[in-house]
C-alpha cells in the first residue's frame, strides 16, 4: 500500500468515527433526559430502603402460629444467644443492604455513562457551533432523523447529488 491509499483509508476511518459520533450525539440528547429520570427515581428507591432499614422492626412478621405449635415443655435456645425476632431482623436488614448496594452501584453506572454522553455531546456542540443553519439542518435530517437522501433533497430544496456532497463537505470539514 502506498502513501496515498494509506491516507485514503485513514480518512475512511475518520469520516466513519465523525459519522458514528453524529449519530451517538443525537441519541444521547434523547437519552441523558430518561437516564437523569431513572437515576431520580433510583434515588428515591435507595432512600425508602434506608428509611426500611431504620424501621426494620414495623416489617418483621414473625410465623407465631408455627412456634406456638412446637412449645411444650422443652425450653427453645440458641447456640449463639439470638432469639428467632433477632435472626429474622438481622436477615431482613442483611437483605436489604444488599438491595441498597446494588441499587447505588447501578446509580454510580448510570452517572459515569452520562458523563461519557455529556462529553460527546459537549465535543460535537463544539465542532457543529461554527456550521450555519442550513449545514445543521442537513447534518440533523441525515443523524437525527435518519434521513435518506432523497428525502433531505426535498426538505432541502436541493438535489440528492447535492445533499450527499454537501453532507460529505461537512463531515471532512469537522475532522480537519
Amino acid at each position: 500500500m502506498d502513501k496515498k491509499e494509506c491516507k485514503k483509508v485513514d480518512e475512511k476511518n475518520e469520516y466513519q468515527k465523525i459519522e458514528g459520533k453524529l449519530y451517538n450525539y443525537y441519541r444521547y440528547k434523547n437519552e441523558i433526559g430518561k437516564l437523569k429520570a431513572t437515576m431520580e427515581n433510583m434515588e428515591k428507591h435507595i432512600k425508602e430502603i434506608e428509611d426500611r432499614i431504620k424501621n426494620a422492626h414495623n416489617y418483621i412478621n414473625l410465623d407465631v402460629d408455627i412456634a406456638s405449635v412446637c412449645i411444650g415443655e422443652r425450653v427453645q435456645t440458641s447456640s449463639n444467644g439470638t432469639s428467632y425476632f433477632e435472626r429474622q431482623l438481622e436477615h431482613e436488614v442483611t437483605k436489604l443492604q444488599h438491595e441498597k448496594i446494588d441499587k447505588i452501584k447501578r446509580l454510580y453506572k448510570m452517572d459515569r455513562r452520562i458523563r461519557d454522553m455529556e462529553g460527546l455531546i459537549c465535543e460535537m456542540d463544539y465542532y457543529l457551533s461554527p456550521l450555519d443553519l442550513e449545514d445543521k439542518k442537513l447534518i440533523e435530517l441525515r443523524y437525527r432523523y435518519k434521513k435518506n437522501f432523497s428525502a433531505m433533497a426535498i426538505e432541502m430544496n436541493m438535489s440528492s447529488s447535492t445533499t450527499h456532497r454537501r453532507k460529505d463537505k461537512i463531515i471532512s470539514n469537522l475532522y480537519t
